[in-house]
């Protein structure tokens, strides 16, 4: 759910001729990737130096960010988009939302020591 959400804010982004949405696809893709195969065994394929992790773990850490920020302002988004006059009931499922999200965004980009 929270990727089809990036992929709509990415498609937003894409319309309104945003610069934002090549930053966005890319971190799509790695997301992509990641949820198809295990993030460690992605890593160990892409980079050949797996002794130093510390730009690895910034890269991921900035997908991660860059994946819940896109995927809460698409749900916020399609919130408002909403043809009703009491937006207030949508408070609370988009705070449980936001939540899972940020679960999501962490567990997918996560390295095991």
């Amino acid at each position: 759910m929270a990727y089809g959400i990036s992929c709509y804010t990415w498609f937003l982004l894409f319309v309104n001729s945003s610069i934002l949405w090549i930053p966005l696809g890319l971190v799509l893709i790695i997301t992509f990737l990641s949820l198809n195969y295990r993030i460690d065994d992605l890593v160990d394929e892409l980079f050949f130096d797996t002794k130093n992790k510390g730009p690895i773990k910034l890269i991921l850490l900035t997908c991660s960010v860059v994946f819940f920020a896109s995927s809460s302002y698409g749900l916020i988004h399609l919130i408002n988009k909403i043809s009703s006059n009491n937006l207030n009931v949508f408070f609370l499922p988009a705070i449980i939302f936001i939540i899972f999200f940020a679960g999501v965004s962490i567990g997918i980009f996560q390295i095991k020591e």
